[in-house]
């Protein structure tokens, strides 16, 4: 079944889900509706779209297997606690081309680091590389300098998109900064939204 959200007659979302009937043996409803796909352009979008799904009859448990960690569902919500949530990685990322990685993205905050990054899968790739960012402009060249950071090539694609910390990295054991070095990183790094793949691939 379909939902589309339109605002002065333009869509603006839509919700993409299946319903399954079902009662117990009191005949009070238990159905279960399983969410495919919901995508809203704005909060406004989003929020109607959720309405919409939550007041479906006779629905009982409500599903959906893709949704963003930083989805506001879960403030949406009258008793939050009754949400489920299980999170599961979907994308990898693996840097072939770091300087051009580094600087084909943009960054939260203007700020330098020198990154010495660990690659045993591509020995050429092993080395200290300077980022420069100005919030608008990025820079990232290698550079024979003494490292803020140290890390594996692996740990630097999980905060490439701006979904994981640095500073959680570090204090698994698995990177090798300055504290303060951690908190520009995860500044510079992090993004919202949260990286999402919503598609299957």
């Amino acid at each position: 079944r379909y939902a589309v959200y339109e605002e002065a007659d333009k869509p603006r979302g839509y919700v993409m889900y299946r319903a399954k009937s079902d009662w117990d043996e009191d005949g009070i409803p238990k159905g279960e509706l399983r969410i495919v796909e919901l995508q809203g352009l704005d909060p406004n979008a989003g929020d109607a779209l959720w309405r919409y799904v939550f007041g479906v009859d006779l629905v009982d448990s409500i599903s959906y297997w893709n949704l963003p960690v930083d989805d506001p569902v879960y403030w949406r919500l009258a008793d939050p606690r009754r949400l489920r949530r299980r999170v599961q990685d979907s994308l990898w990322v693996r840097l072939l081309d770091i300087p051009a990685a580094l600087s084909g993205r943009r960054y939260a905050v203007p700020g330098r680091l020198v990154v010495d990054v660990r690659d045993e899968f591509v020995p050429s790739n092993s080395g200290t590389y300077v980022l420069e960012s100005d919030g608008d402009t990025t820079r990232c060249e290698r550079k024979d300098l003494k490292p803020d950071i140290s890390l594996p090539v692996s740990d630097l694609g999980a905060v490439y998109l701006g979904g994981n910390s640095l500073c959680e990295v570090a204090a698994a054991g698995r990177a090798v900064a300055d504290p303060a070095a951690l908190r520009l990183a995860d500044a510079m790094f992090g993004w919202h939204p949260q990286p999402w793949c919503p598609e299957v691939f």
